[in-house]
């Protein structure tokens, strides 16, 4: 026989709450908060640079166009870049390409804290 209900009193009702946001700020904490400005920065300064730049035919085969190459892969403009620095993973895209310094161009897109295994 099921049992019947009994509305929550509103001292336990308060009380559930509490213990609700207390469990959530737990959360928030083990997975570091929002990606600050001075991480943007940090992973910035630490973002590898262009080891060359070429034309080459674009994507579309329909011209030719700058490539750099960072890290062994080759990037025009419009692509995005991705980056893992202190377990946030950044992602900024090629707004352009120049021989000119700056060589190129780029704007933040997202970042992500990396979860670990045991963090839920």
């Amino acid at each position: 026989m099921a049992k019947p209900q009994v509305p929550q009193s509103a001292a336990e009702t308060e009380a559930e709450a509490r213990r609700k946001a207390e469990e959530d700020r737990r959360v928030a904490l083990c997975r570091g908060g929002p990606v600050t400005k001075e991480e943007w920065e940090a992973a910035e300064k630490n973002l590898p640079r262009q080891s060359t730049i070429f034309t080459a035919p674009n994507p579309n085969g329909d011209a030719q166009d700058l490539k750099m190459m960072i890290g062994g892969k080759g990037y025009f403009a419009g692509d995005s870049i991705c980056f893992t620095n202190d377990a946030v993973e950044f992602i900024w895209k090629i707004d352009s390409i120049s021989f000119n310094p700056p060589s190129y161009e780029k704007s933040r897109v997202a970042a992500e804290r990396m979860l670990s295994p045991t963090t839920k």
